[in-house]
């Protein structure tokens, strides 16, 4: 079951993290040791799917004892919470059941997805993969993965606080997408439903999807994505490379402070060259990163060492420390008031240049007509000036694990 990904792509994989053989992670080798006698169904399998080589990574799960609910229908598969049942005669776990994630793949899919897991060391950059299961019904096979408790599409970012929490969160995301560029991979798919929040700390997920670097995607034959996360050379028929995730990753920074997704796309042109509306109050610094992130020319933008290394010195100054002002949550709320007409407008059938629910939420295949209909030029469009940096007070920064 190949997909999406050809055999090539699997070998490419193969190839490209050949000579890294890493130990299991831990977690892995928790459920390695409680299903041991699964091991044989597990060989099984992994040669029936030609991948005989990850079985010291993975574990394998009875699909009868989850007990499974649509999480949502991705652009590319369903995904499920499961509740998995441990045998009565298995005494290694305190709680009885456990929930994961499934999701079902093809075999580049798993096999990028556990290298990067295995090979990551600290901080994971993406979802952790525990192993595989078999659906006999269907024949459809599925990662069983961690089950984050919720996304940046559904969770309802809030204005109280100060910035340093953001821009902790920010730290992060740069961490992770860095960590996943150093070791020669895109992720190709950024959008808030991409981030899952596992007890409040954010991670990626279907890095699956990505291509190796050194594959640039061939974008006169189109991309998957979101319109409107994707950067404005996608449009142009311009490669995609890793400062267009740099472009994608400013655009996610800006939605962690609205809450909204951002209007129409980046074909869009406006009189200050940015994606979106600047963000009153937000301190100059914050504000600075992401119109760097946001550069229509792609040589520009900083690279994600430059953008964490700005994030850790961000982190060091006393203006995070400000609550975020009066001005910052007048403007989110309406701008979290005009997306949600749109969205009532469009389920009354009135045309707004909003994804529906169904597009806004799923990735989807768009073809180099589609982009080239979309790249029009748009009335130009003003923006707000930004506004001066709060005033700033010190004070001691809580403790943060690094």
């Amino acid at each position: 079951m190949d997909g999406f990904f050809s055999k090539a792509s699997v070998v490419r994989i193969k190839r490209h993290f050949n000579g890294n053989k890493t130990n299991a992670k831990p977690s892995v080798m928790r459920f390695k040791s409680a299903f041991s006698n699964h091991d044989d169904m597990l060989q099984m399998h992994l040669r029936r799917l030609g991948l005989s080589e990850l079985s010291e990574y993975l574990a394998w799960f009875q699909f009868d004892r989850f007990k499974l609910s649509v999480i949502c229908h991705g652009g590319f598969s369903t995904v499920y919470k499961g509740i998995y049942t441990w045998p009565e005669n298995d005494n290694t776990h305190e709680a009885r059941e456990a929930v994961f994630a499934l999701k079902e793949f093809d075999r580049s899919m798993v096999v990028l997805n556990v290298h990067l897991f295995n090979q990551s060391r600290g901080l994971c950059p993406t979802i952790k993969i525990y192993g595989i299961t078999h659906d006999e019904k269907t024949n459809k096979y599925m990662m069983v993965t961690q089950c984050g408790d919720y996304s940046l599409d559904t969770w309802q970012t809030t204005t109280d606080g100060l910035w340093y929490k953001l821009v902790t969160s920010w730290r992060l995301l740069s961490l992770y997408l860095n960590k996943i560029h150093r070791m020669g991979v895109l992720h190709q798919d950024l959008h808030p439903g991409n981030i899952v929040y596992v007890k409040g700390v954010p991670q990626f997920i279907d890095t699956g999807l990505s291509t190796l670097r050194t594959q640039h995607s061939k974008t006169k034959r189109g991309v998957f994505g979101r319109l409107a996360y994707l950067p404005p050379e996608i449009f142009k028929g311009q490669p995609y490379t890793t400062s267009s995730e740099v472009y994608c990753l400013g655009t996610l920074f800006w939605q962690m402070v609205t809450g909204v997704p951002p209007r129409g796309t980046a074909s869009d042109r406006r009189r200050d060259g940015l994606r979106e509306d600047s963000i009153p109050g937000m301190p100059k610094p914050l504000m600075d990163l992401i119109r760097d992130c946001w550069y229509e020319v792609p040589a520009r933008r900083p690279t994600m060492s430059q953008i964490l290394k700005r994030c850790r010195a961000l982190m060091a100054m006393d203006v995070v420390l400000s609550p975020i002002p009066e001005s910052t949550k007048v403007f989110v709320a309406q701008r979290r008031a005009e997306h949600a007409m749109s969205l009532e407008q469009q389920e009354d059938g009135g045309f707004v240049f909003v994804e529906s629910e169904s597009s806004e939420y799923n990735s989807r295949f768009f073809s180099s007509y589609d982009l080239r209909a979309v790249n029009r030029v748009a009335p130009m469009k003003s923006a707000p000036k930004i506004p001066r940096p709060i005033p700033t007070h010190s004070g001691k920064k809580p403790e943060i694990q690094t």
